[in-house]
């Protein structure tokens, strides 16, 4: 069975107090986007159509998409100085996080490209280690109450003081060494 989600709808329900399915699909949507955010991955294999990438100087020959681990390309094409978009003829490399254009038909002065590609980890989030799925719990508990997680780091200086929660990368601390810990 494929699972849509890092946690069960019924289980997020039980964490937030959300009402509706709607709800706690939501709430659960933000959590996976957080956890992919401090990860720098894309949890779910995705087809991403068109993705534009401008080029300050012109003459580069790595594509750097939006999304990683990037797993394969369909298409590359470039924009021709009629405005128009031409395919890439020549070959090239995919790397997790780029692809470098190689030998053949090199485009020469570009400004802006388009790729086609799919990226992603897992299948479904049945795939996922378990660590995700009790980050993610743990994620959930600290949105719906942020001083459910102890964590706090006192800064002084001179006669001015404050206590915040410690954060590292806009995620609770203890929740960012859980997410350290996932071996992707």
């Amino acid at each position: 069975m494929e699972q849509e989600y890092l946690i069960p709808l019924d289980k997020v329900k039980q964490i937030t107090g959300a009402g509706t399915d709607a709800e706690a699909a939501a709430q659960i949507n933000a959590v996976q986007e957080m956890i992919e955010a401090y990860l720098a991955v894309t949890l779910i294999k995705t087809d991403y159509t068109d993705e534009k990438i401008t080029f300050p100087y012109g003459w580069q020959s790595v594509l750097r998409p939006r999304f990683a681990p990037i797993n394969s390309v369909a298409q590359i094409n470039f924009l021709k100085a009629d405005g128009e978009y031409a395919p890439y003829q020549g070959h090239y490399a995919v790397g997790k996080i780029s692809v470098e254009l190689l030998c053949g038909q090199h485009p020469g002065h570009i400004a802006a490209a388009q790729i086609s590609y799919n990226a992603g980890l897992y299948d479904n989030f049945s795939q996922a280690p378990a660590l995700l799925s009790q980050a993610a719990e743990k994620l959930l508990a600290w949105n719906a109450n942020p001083d459910a997680l102890n964590g706090f780091a006192s800064e002084h200086l001179g006669d001015y003081s404050y206590t915040k929660g410690a954060m590292v990368r806009g995620v609770p601390e203890v929740i960012a060494g859980m997410l350290d810990g996932v071996k992707i």
